[in-house]
C-alpha cells in the first residue's frame, strides 16, 4: 500500500465530509464513491471502513435508511479486520440513527447503548454526549418522557462544557420537541428559538429547518394553522433544496393534518399521498403507519368507509411491525366502529 496515496485519499474524504455538512450531498457522494473504489482496489481496509461510514451517512441524510444500514454493516465487517473501536462505536451509533429513521426505536436503542458502552470505555466525552442525545430522542419517540429528558439534559451539559455549538443547537431543538410532546408550548418555542439562534450564526440551514418543523407543529397544536403552514412551507423549501426526503415526507404529513383540520379534505389527501410516495423510498414504517391512519380518518369524513377500512388495516399492520401496541389498539377501535 502506498502510504502517501492513502493519506491523500483521507484528505479527499475530509473534503467529502465538509461537502456533506454543507448540504452538497451529490458532490460528497460522487467523491466518496471514488475513494471507496480506490480503497477496495488497494485493499485499504482502514480507508474503506471510514468511507463506508460517510456513504452511510449520506444515505441517512437522504432518508434512505435501509440502504444506510446495509452500508454500515459492510463497515462493521471491515472493522473485524482492523479492530478500530472508535469507528465501531460510530457505526453502532449511525445504525441506531438509521433504525430511528425507520421508526424502529427499540432496535435503535440497542445500537445506541452498544455505542455508549464503547465510548464510555474509551472516555470519549464528545461521543458520549452524542449517544445521550440519541437515546433521549429514541425514548421520546417511545413516549418515555422522563428518561428522554434525563438523557437530553446530559447531552446539553456535555456540549456546553466542550463548546460544541452545532451539537448543542441540535439538543436544544430536541428539548423543543420533548416539551411540545408534553404540551409545554412556551418552553418548546423557547428552545427551538435558542437552537435557531445558534444555527443561523453557523449557516446551518438543515438544523434550522428542523426547528421550523417543530415550530409549525407547535402552531398547529394551538390551532394557529396559518402560522403552522408558514413554518412548514419555510422548512419545505430548505429540505427540497438539500434533498432530505425523510423531512419532506414529515412536512407533507403535517400539512395533510392541517388541511384536514381546515376541512379541505382533498388537499389533505393530496399531501398524504405526497408523503407516502416519499415514505416508500425512505422506508419509514412508523410515519407510514400514522399516514395510513390519518387517511382512514379522512375517508370516514368523506363517507368512503371501504377505503377508510383498508387504510386502517394497513396502519394496524405497520404499528404491529414497529411494536407500537398503543396505537395498534387505537386503530383497532376504529376498525371495530366501522363494523368490518
Amino acid at each position: 500500500m502506498n502510504i502517501l496515496q492513502s493519506w491523500e485519499q483521507f484528505v479527499l474524504l475530509a473534503k467529502g465530509m465538509h461537502l456533506s455538512e454543507s448540504g452538497k450531498w451529490d458532490e460528497a457522494e460522487s467523491l466518496c464513491s471514488k475513494i471507496l473504489e480506490y480503497s477496495k482496489t488497494n485493499n485499504d481496509i482502514y480507508l474503506q471502513s471510514h468511507t463506508l461510514l460517510q456513504l452511510g451517512r449520506l444515505c441517512c441524510n437522504r432518508g434512505k435508511f435501509q440502504k444506510a444500514i446495509e452500508i454500515y454493516e459492510q463497515g462493521l465487517k471491515c472493522i473485524e479486520l482492523n479492530n478500530d473501536l472508535a469507528l465501531q462505536g460510530m457505526l453502532y451509533s449511525d445504525i441506531g440513527e438509521a433504525y430511528s429513521g425507520l421508526g424502529i426505536y427499540s432496535k435503535a436503542i440497542i445500537y445506541f447503548e452498544k455505542s455508549l458502552i464503547i465510548h464510555t470505555n474509551r472516555a470519549s466525552e464528545a461521543d458520549i454526549a452524542v449517544e445521550h442525545g440519541n437515546l433521549g430522542m429514541a425514548f421520546l419517540r417511545m413516549r418515555e418522557y422522563e428518561k428522554s429528558l434525563e438523557f437530553i439534559n446530559k447531552a446539553i451539559d456535555f456540549n456546553i462544557k466542550y463548546g460544541r455549538d452545532k451539537s448543542l443547537a441540535k439538543e436544544y431543538g430536541n428539548l423543543g420537541i420533548l416539551y411540545r410532546a408534553l404540551g409545554k408550548y412556551e418552553l418548546a418555542t423557547e428552545y427551538c428559538l435558542k437552537s435557531i439562534k445558534i444555527t443561523e450564526k453557523m449557516d446551518d440551514a438543515h438544523t434550522s429547518a428542523i426547528q421550523y418543523i417543530t415550530l409549525g407543529s407547535i402552531s398547529a397544536d394551538i390551532r394557529n394553522y396559518e402560522k403552522a403552514i408558514y413554518w412548514y412551507q419555510k422548512a419545505l423549501v430548505i429540505m427540497k433544496q438539500i434533498g432530505d426526503e425523510a423531512a419532506e415526507a414529515t412536512i407533507y404529513s403535517n400539512l395533510s393534518g392541517i388541511y384536514a383540520a381546515l376541512n379541505d379534505l382533498n388537499k389533505a389527501i393530496e399531501y398524504s399521498q405526497n408523503a407516502l410516495k416519499l415514505l416508500e423510498i425512505t422506508g419509514d414504517l412508523y410515519t407510514s403507519a400514522y399516514q395510513y391512519f390519518n387517511l382512514g380518518q379522512i375517508h370516514i369524513l368523506l363517507g368512503d368507509y371501504d377505503k377508510a377500512n383498508n387504510y386502517f388495516y394497513k396502519a394496524k399492520d405497520l404499528f404491529e411491525t414497529v411494536g407500537d401496541e398503543q396505537f395498534k389498539l387505537e386503530v383497532i377501535k376504529f376498525i371495530e366502529q366501522l363494523g368490518y
